[in-house]
């Protein structure tokens, strides 16, 4: 029993000690943690990070699909066998993965020539 008593104590003394710490360092002003003083004010700073973070997302997805967009296919793509000759199959064929992936680059190409309306209405400047 006595054992178990001391580890009791001591677990005590170390939760007390880790308060004692956090109401100095926010008396203080130099807490390494953020000290919330209400529940609105986390809040506050969740969406914000929220928010900042999606951002970052869609400027991301941007310049994903304008690296696509970029790519010759007479230049750059022909040499990874994605050229121009790289025909669909024929009627009721299934697209291998390299016409699918040719048609998905010419849909972003397609999509991104009025590129200026689409980046304003996502970003939303």
């Amino acid at each position: 029993m006595e054992k178990e008593e001391l580890q009791k104590v001591l677990l005590e003394q170390i939760d007390f000690r880790r308060r004692l710490e956090q109401e100095f360092h926010a008396l203080k002003g130099t807490s390494p943690f953020p000290v919330f003083h209400n529940f609105q004010d986390q809040m506050k700073r969740e969406l914000a990070y929220r928010e900042e973070m999606v951002q970052q997302l869609q400027m991301t997805a941007i310049l994903c699909i304008n690296a696509i967009a970029v790519l010759h296919e007479e230049r750059f793509l022909s040499k990874f066998g994605f050229g121009v000759d790289q025909g669909v199959g024929g009627f009721g064929d299934d697209p291998g993965v390299k016409a699918q992936i040719l048609t998905l680059i010419r849909s972003i190409r397609t999509v991104m020539r009025g590129g200026y309306p689409i980046y304003t209405h996502i970003v939303g400047h």
